[in-house]
């Protein structure tokens, strides 16, 4: 699994003449690689297009002068194809001999993967070729960058042999990022295709990373415990400790499921009023368009549910658990009718992919009974329906009666979703005080 994690970096050096011509060479890399990624996707397209033309008229390029096109033509016979069409004649220009090899075959790839996603839309009519804007990521190979701490600090230096920048990352800024670096530099995560680029005033590293399975080390005795949330659609925590955070933003995924809906309901009265015209192709030719938006909102939550099960299994991964707890909503509880994923979410599906990915690191998935883990107080471990009243205090209220736990910091988002933050530590910790609620 390939992941990301965006650093913050700045060039080392004390000299500000010599800091700011080596900011100056980063930048001329910069329009370099524009020029390069603009050609690629360029050559890409004139190739198609000659093939295409080839098959059409055969013999069209037999008696052409000598152009790009033509020499493409002859090319291919050699063995040439869009795949390495432009990585081979940026080889043979001078202008681009500046660029590192490596930098270059990456620039084939990503104009490459631009030009395969944009060929079906502009064959259709519905877009032009498009072109790469300034300033454009420098690409760094994995073979290509030094890493290193120094007494808790974090360098990097990027081709080291050809130019001569250090930067410092600023790696200690957020703890979960600093973990990420701490594992790739003990070769527990694999480096990938990374890049830097300058954006707002400031440069940042992309570093691309791929967990190693095979050194992954969970504690098979710690327990995420995630929770189906009222508002947001999962919320994570560990018993016993102050880790905890959400995944999703349910407001968006709720305006989105409006959208689709309302979008829906004038198809289908724009569909009522078709004249006779329209009806002559049959019903399945008449609904399509309700069929399309159908599709879109199912892609939708497909990528949506991906998403999620793949932050939730990093998050496992970067905390050392070994077992991911979720309540068992297949026969959604009395209590969850009116949460998020009752009301707007394919939680099943969500729940089968994070089992799936769960199989690929080791993690154990367990399923557990939802009762009462939302009205259990996770300090003093009272269970109460008074402590989560169904009242006017809303969703997100919870208060112990017995111990008067009620808050998790003064932060307002924590504050807001006390009661999703209380129901996941106590799935966490399920083992402890009820574990014949866990599914075998």
């Amino acid at each position: 699994m390939n992941l990301t994690a965006k650093y913050e970096i700045y060039i080392l050096e004390d000299d500000p003449e010599i800091k700011k011509k080596k900011q100056k060479e980063l930048f001329e890399l910069s329009k370099q690689v524009r020029k390069a990624l603009n050609f690629a996707y360029t050559e890409q397209f004139n190739y198609f297009t000659a093939i295409t033309r080839e098959k059409q008229y055969p013999g069209l390029y037999k008696n052409m002068p000598y152009s790009f096109k033509a020499k493409k033509k002859e090319k291919i016979i050699k063995g040439w194809s869009k795949s390495n069409i432009a990585y081979k004649l940026m080889n043979e220009m001078e202008m681009f001999q500046d660029l590192p090899g490596v930098i270059r075959s990456t620039i084939q790839q990503e104009a490459n993967k631009r030009f395969n996603n944009d060929i079906k839309r502009i064959l259709s009519g519905e877009a032009t070729p498009s072109s790469f804007k300034y300033p454009c990521p420098i690409y760094i190979h994995k073979d290509s960058v030094n890493l290193n701490n120094d007494d808790g600090k974090y360098y990097m230096m990027f081709f080291p042999k050809i130019y001569d920048i250090t930067f410092r990352v600023l790696a200690e800024k957020r703890n979960y990022i600093k973990v990420i670096m701490d594992r790739v530099l003990s070769g527990e995560y694999d480096i990938g295709q990374s890049n830097i680029k300058y954006e707002k005033g400031k440069w940042y590293l992309r570093l691309c990373f791929k967990i190693n399975e095979g050194k992954i080390k969970l504690d098979k005795n710690k327990a995420l415990g995630v929770d189906s949330g009222f508002k947001n659609p999962l919320v994570y925590g560990i018993a016993d400790t102050p880790i905890r955070g959400i995944i999703g933003d349910g407001d968006i995924i709720t305006k989105r499921r409006i959208a689709y809906k309302k979008r829906w309901n004038i198809v289908q009265r724009s569909l009522s009023h078709n004249g006779k015209g329209s009806c002559g192709h049959g019903r399945k030719r008449k609904l399509m368009p309700l069929k399309k938006l159908e599709k879109a909102f199912q892609n939708f939550k497909e990528t949506q549910n991906h998403q999620w099960a793949k932050e939730i299994i990093n998050v496992a991964i970067r905390e050392r658990c070994g077992i991911i707890r979720m309540e068992d909503l297949s026969s959604i509880a009395e209590d969850k009718k009116d949460s998020f994923v009752g009301m707007n979410w394919a939680y099943y599906n969500l729940m089968n992919k994070i089992e799936y990915k769960c199989k690929k690191f080791g993690i154990e998935f367990q399923k557990v009974k939802p009762a009462e883990t939302s009205q259990r107080c996770s300090k003093c471990g009272h269970i109460s329906e008074e402590n989560r009243p169904k009242d006017e205090r809303g969703w997100g209220y919870f208060c112990c009666v017995e111990c008067g736990f009620d808050r998790l910091g003064e932060e307002p988002r924590v504050q807001k979703n006390i009661a999703d933050y209380n129901a996941a530590y106590n799935i966490s910790g399920i083992n402890e005080w009820r574990p014949e609620a866990i599914i075998k």
